[in-house]
């Protein structure tokens, strides 16, 4: 995959970048589908023996016809509304996990480090002077490399923006040794 066009001011250069893994995305979204796929089984097995049952005790022969029927009318709303979540459950999480909502491409130059979307534009970025520490969190499949931003005491906690985050890369080891030899010293 090639570096999509990107502007950098003229004193900016390029010093690593990388596009996500393919491999180690789908993996992630592949066990995110088989979760939710599964409990969305689970709950339309439910939602059926549940309409069984209601079923069983509305049209079934039973010497307490009348008390047979209240309780299938009670147990029918629960069970379509099961039956109803786990479909909008599943439909959701899958097109949540297909859309594109992370970044496809990662650039650090020797002032920033910037994500981007498949169309080149920018995702996200942070300047390395603004980076107050690095960290790697995760699984081993999972892995992130975390850029907490400086705290700014004049921007108000809802304003304030969330820690960077490099995802789906193989080594990410390199690239926070790398980010942080450009991050400023404080003195």
């Amino acid at each position: 995959m090639t570096i999509p066009k990107i502007d950098l001011p003229p004193n900016e250069t390029i010093i690593w970048d990388a596009p996500i893994d393919s491999q180690l995305m789908n993996a992630a979204n592949n066990k995110g589908r088989m979760m939710y796929g599964g409990a969305a089984l689970a709950m339309l097995l439910l939602a059926l023996y549940l309409l069984l049952l209601f079923a069983n005790g509305f049209w079934g022969a039973n010497e307490s016809v009348g008390s047979a029927r209240l309780v299938a009318t009670v147990i029918t709303g629960p069970a379509i509304l099961v039956a109803v979540v786990a479909i909008w459950a599943f439909v959701e999480r899958y097109r949540m996990i297909g859309a594109h909502t992370m970044p496809a491409h990662y650039v650090v130059t020797n002032q920033r480090s910037i994500s981007l979307k498949t169309d080149g534009d920018i995702f996200d970025d942070i300047a390395h002077a603004d980076i107050s520490h690095t960290s790697i969190d995760g699984r081993s499949d999972t892995q992130v490399l975390l850029l907490a931003r400086a705290a700014q005491e004049d921007v108000k906690d809802e304003d304030r923006k969330p820690p960077f985050l490099f995802v789906h890369l193989e080594d990410l080891n390199a690239v926070k040794t790398l980010i942080d030899r450009h991050i400023p010293e404080d003195d």
